[in-house]
């Protein structure tokens, strides 16, 4: 006699029919929905990531440059009375150059009672009136009077520029401490970024600057060497050039061999001889200087190689955006371009801010 099955099982064979396909959908939200958390995740710190790494404080930037992949990062440090006063009175300016490779820092103090041939069409001041003098005819004064700034302490190095820090009094004593290797201020609390954004102003992007920090402060007494320049500097920038060429003899551009020719595009004299200077303080091998058959409006590097480490140090640099293979520059009558591996053209459009 076949035994009756109770008719709660068919009821239970439907009820676990339904749990599976309830679980089966409960696990395809779960996997849509994880997959979207990680998809807003990962954009919101790909948007992140890049709000940090743009310049903080300030989005201005003239010759916004990333420290990170440089041997040899340069920033000035530059303390105004006021960014409100009216004319800017400078109270300190400092001039630092990193050096990655042997763990050490130059940081040079500007007396601001010098006074130097001022770049472009001005004449000679002292160093305490050239940042009012850049902010007169600008659109932002504080952007003017750093970009000739810059541009002076560029002439008076011979060196690259690469960033700048610029503060009030008011936070004199803490960027003190942080351009010389002391303990790390508030400011890099997020919270206290709006009641600074008056007194503080950079190109550096959060990352570089605190990875300046975290170099800056790693270094011992002995490796962060602090002087003051002297008159004998002033009126012989050998002095200085020697202790740069000794700091960058082993520089990716020295290990390049790059035989480098410098010309003068214009009639504005001594802007070879900068140019020439500036390329062998950072270890370019220069075997031609002098003025060009042509006069040229804009400046320009005709190279064998345009991916060339050296190309790019000089547009960075010198601010060259026009950059011709040997090939292309089937126009420009040059002699130096068959003898040189890189030729700099320096054209009226960079002479008369040099």
């Amino acid at each position: 006699m076949p035994v009756k099955r109770p008719k709660s099982t068919h009821l239970d064979k439907t009820r676990k029919q339904r749990t599976k396909l309830r679980a089966e959908k409960v696990k395809k939200i779960a996997v849509i929905s994880f997959s979207f958390l990680l998809s807003t995740l990962f954009l919101f710190g790909f948007i992140l990531y890049k709000k940090v790494s743009q310049n903080f404080v300030s989005a201005e930037s003239y010759n916004s440059y990333s420290l990170s992949n440089d041997h040899f990062p340069t920033f000035s440090y530059i303390v105004v009375d006021s960014f409100s006063s009216d004319p800017i009175v400078v109270d300190k300016m400092e001039f630092v150059i990193l050096d990655k490779e042997s763990k050490k820092a130059l940081i040079y103090t500007i007396p601001l009672n010098y006074i130097i041939d001022v770049p472009g069409r001005y004449s000679t001041e002292e160093f305490s009136k050239i940042f009012a003098l850049g902010g007169l005819n600008a659109p932002d004064k504080l952007m003017g009077g750093l970009l000739l700034t810059n541009k002076t302490i560029f002439d008076l190095f011979g060196f690259k520029v690469d960033n700048y820090i610029l503060v009030d009094r008011s936070l004199k004593d803490d960027f003190d401490k942080f351009v010389h290797g002391g303990a790390l201020f508030p400011l890099l609390d997020f919270s206290n970024l709006p009641d600074v954004k008056s007194s503080f102003r950079t190109n550096m992007s959060l990352p570089e600057f605190y990875n300046t920090y975290l170099f800056l402060k790693s270094l011992p007494a002995d490796r962060s060497i602090r002087e003051t320049l002297t008159f004998s500097y002033m009126q012989n920038p050998a002095l200085l050039d020697n202790v740069i060429q000794d700091l960058t003899i082993s520089s990716p551009i020295s290990l390049e061999k790059k035989n480098i020719a410098v010309l003068n595009g214009t009639d504005i004299s001594g802007i070879a001889q900068l140019g020439s200077r500036v390329v062998r303080n950072m270890g370019g091998r220069v075997v031609a200087v002098g003025n060009s058959v042509s006069k040229y409006d804009e400046s320009m590097l005709v190279v064998d190689n345009k991916n060339s480490e050296t190309v790019r140090f000089l547009s960075h640099v010198f601010g060259v955006t026009k950059v011709l293979g040997k090939e292309e520059a089937f126009d420009v009558e040059e002699n130096e371009i068959d003898r040189a591996d890189i030729t700099l053209i320096l054209g009226f459009d960079l002479a008369e801010t040099m």
